[in-house]
C-alpha cells in the first residue's frame, strides 16, 4: 500500500506537467505555424479590374497575414482584362514572380472558372459526348434510299444498326382504333384523339377501355420539352372486377433547365413491368407540378426501365443524392418480345457519305439506328469572358492531355520557370457537368475490358431491350462503369 501512494504522488504531476506542455506547443504552432505548414486560400480573380499593381498588393497582404499558399480561380466579373490577351499574360506573370520572391506556393485551376476542365481550345469531336441517334422504322421487303441527316451539325458516326420488331406488339395502346380515352372522366372524341401537350393536375386520370383484353408490359411517359414536371404515377389494370397496381414510380423533370445534370433533360420516363392483359387500364398522375407532359405509350413490347437515367441523359436533381438515386431496377426478365442480339444487324457499310443509307429491307419490321457522337454541349463555368467553351472528353486520355496542355502547357511556355519555382499545385475544384455515355474507339475499349462485343446491344441506349430488359440493363450497368 505504501508503494503505490508513492507511484501515484509522483506519476500524477508528470501527466499534468506533459499535458500542459503539449497544449502549449499546440497553441504556439496553431498561432505561428511552421514555414513547411502551409495556410492556403482560395485566391478568385473576379473584380472587372485585375492589374499587375493590385496582385501585388494582394500578395503582400497575404504574406503579412501569415497565408503562404494561394490557388488562382479565374472567375469572370468583368471583361477590361482579356483572358490570354498579352496584359493579361502580364498580370499572370508579375503574379507568380512575386509569389516566389515571397516564397507563396501557387496553384492553378486547371481551367478558367471553377467547374471542371474546358476552355475555347476545345473542339465539338474533343469533347464530352453522347450516342445520338436518328431512327426511321420501315417495313419489307424493299430497298430503302434515304438520308438519315441528324439535326446537329457535329455528328461522327459510330454504327448504323437495324433489327425486327413485332408491329403489333409495339403499337401504342393510346393509337388504338377500338380505344375509348377518358382525361379525368371526360371522354375524349375520335377528333380529339390528339390531347397532347396535356397539363397535369394535382390528380389526373387517363383511363383506356377496349372491347377486347390487351397486353402491356411497359409504360413511357415523355413530359413536354421546355416544362418542368415532377409527379407521382400508378398504372392499374382491371383485373377479375377490380382495379389492381401494375406499377408505381416518380417523374422528376423539375432541373430540366441544367445541362450539367444531364444532356437528356426533358428524357422520355420508361417503366417496365411483367405483362399484364386487361381491357381497362388507368394512369393515375399525383401530386402534379401544373407542368405538361407531350405523350404517353403503353405496349405490349418490353422497353429497358429508366433508360434515359441509366444512360446517364437525366441525373439526380441534388448536389447531394440519396444513397439509392441511380439504383434502378433491373427490368424484366421476359425475353419473348425482347430483340435476338444475332437479329442485329450492322449496315454502317450501305450508308454514304453524305448520309443517305441505301439497304435492301427484309421482310417484316424493322427499325433503322443511325448511332453517332454528339457533344453534350455542357461548357466550363464561371468563366471571364472568352475563357468559356466546351469540356473535355473525361473518358479519353488523348482529349485530357490536351486541354491541360492548351491551358496549364502554355504557363510553362510563357512563365520563365525562375519566376514560377512556387507554381505547386493544379486545381480541380468541382464536377458539375453531368455525364457521358461515349468516347472514342469505345466499341474496341469495351470488347478488350468485358471480353463482349456491345455493338448489338447498344439498341438499348433508347430502351429497345437486346436480349431481355434485365440482359440489357446489365449492358448498360456495364458501360456506366467503364
Amino acid at each position: 500500500m505504501k508503494m503505490k501512494k508513492i507511484f501515484l504522488t509522483v506519476f500524477i504531476p508528470a501527466i499534468a506537467a506533459l499535458t500542459v506542455g503539449c497544449r502549449d506547443r499546440l497553441a504556439d504552432g496553431f498561432l505561428n505555424p511552421p514555414e513547411e505548414q502551409r495556410v492556403g486560400c482560395y485566391w478568385y480573380w473576379i473584380d472587372k479590374k485585375i492589374t499587375a499593381e493590385g496582385v501585388v498588393a494582394d500578395l503582400h497582404a497575404m504574406k503579412k497575414a501569415g497565408i503562404t499558399r494561394a490557388f488562382v480561380g479565374l472567375t469572370g466579373g468583368g471583361n477590361e482584362l482579356k483572358f490570354m490577351s498579352s496584359e493579361w499574360w502580364n498580370v499572370l506573370h508579375v503574379a507568380f514572380k512575386t509569389a516566389t520572391e515571397l516564397n507563396i506556393e501557387l496553384g492553378m485551376f486547371n481551367c478558367p472558372g471553377w467547374s471542371q476542365s474546358g476552355g475555347p481550345w476545345i473542339k465539338p469531336n474533343q469533347s464530352m459526348r453522347y450516342l445520338a441517334k436518328v431512327e426511321r422504322t420501315v417495313s419489307g421487303a424493299k430497298k430503302f434510299s434515304e438520308k438519315l441527316n441528324f439535326d446537329k451539325k457535329d455528328f461522327e458516326d459510330v454504327k448504323v444498326l437495324a433489327f425486327p420488331v413485332d408491329k403489333a406488339a409495339n403499337e401504342n395502346l393510346f393509337n388504338s382504333q377500338d380505344a375509348v380515352i377518358n382525361i379525368d372522366g371526360k371522354r375524349q372524341k375520335e377528333s380529339q384523339q390528339k390531347f397532347f401537350p396535356q397539363t397535369i393536375g394535382k390528380e389526373t386520370v387517363f383511363a383506356l377501355r377496349f372491347p377486347s383484353s390487351k397486353k402491356a408490359q411497359s409504360l413511357v411517359i415523355h413530359p413536354d420539352t421546355g416544362q418542368q414536371l415532377y409527379c407521382d404515377v400508378e398504372l392499374q389494370a382491371l383485373v377479375n372486377g377490380q382495379f389492381e397496381t401494375v406499377k408505381k414510380f416518380s417523374i422528376d423533370r423539375t432541373d430540366s433547365p441544367k445541362i450539367n445534370r444531364g444532356f437528356d433533360p426533358w428524357g422520355p420516363v420508361a417503366a417496365s413491368f411483367p405483362e399484364v392483359q386487361s381491357t381497362e387500364y388507368k394512369i393515375i398522375f399525383r401530386n402534379g407540378n401544373g407542368k405538361a407532359i407531350r405523350g404517353i405509350n403503353l405496349a405490349h413490347a418490353p422497353v429497358v426501365d429508366r433508360y434515359v437515367e441509366k444512360t446517364m441523359g437525366k441525373m439526380f436533381n441534388s448536389d447531394a443524392p440519396p444513397w439509392n438515386a441511380f439504383i434502378w431496377d433491373y427490368g424484366v426478365a421476359d425475353t419473348s418480345l425482347s430483340i435476338k442480339p444475332e437479329d442485329v444487324r450492322d449496315i454502317s457499310s450501305f450508308l454514304a457519305g453524305d448520309g443517305t443509307l441505301t439497304w435492301d429491307v427484309p421482310d417484316g419490321e424493322w427499325v433503322i439506328l443511325r448511332l453517332g457522337m454528339t457533344p453534350t454541349g455542357v461548357t466550363n463555368s464561371p468563366a471571364p469572358v472568352g475563357g468559356s467553351g466546351l469540356e473535355c472528353d473525361k473518358l479519353s486520355a488523348k482529349w485530357v492531355e490536351y486541354h491541360y496542355d492548351s491551358f496549364m502547357g502554355e504557363i510553362f511556355k510563357k512563365i520563365p520557370a525562375e519566376d514560377r519555382k512556387t507554381f505547386k499545385v493544379n486545381v480541380l475544384d468541382s464536377y458539375e457537368k453531368g455525364g457521358q455515355n461515349i468516347t472514342d474507339g469505345f466499341i474496341d475499349i469495351f470488347r478488350e475490358r468485358y471480353g463482349y462485343d456491345p455493338t448489338p446491344y447498344l439498341p438499348a441506349y433508347y430502351g429497345y431491350p437486346v436480349g431481355s430488359p434485365e440482359l440489357s440493363s446489365r449492358f448498360l450497368w456495364d458501360m456506366r462503369r467503364l
